[in-house]
């Protein structure tokens, strides 16, 4: 085989084998689940969050005004 048949041979079997797994129905079931959280923003890891959220705010006010 040339190195050129070997690409297309191992494409074409790829592209088969992708179209088989992908076309079986797997009958998984995900619930719906209520999940209840709380976010402290005055946390040190949301610093840097608070203050994009801040500028964020402040350049739409500026851009408002023009």
């Amino acid at each position: 085989m040339t190195p050129d048949s070997k690409i297309k041979f191992f494409l074409n079997t790829s592209v088969l084998l992708l179209s088989l797994t992908s076309c079986e129905k797997k009958n998984d079931f995900i619930p719906d689940t209520n999940v209840s959280f709380t976010l402290n923003l005055n946390n040190s890891q949301f610093v840097a969050l608070t203050r994009l959220v801040h500028l964020c705010q402040v350049f739409e006010r500026s851009t408002e005004k023009l």
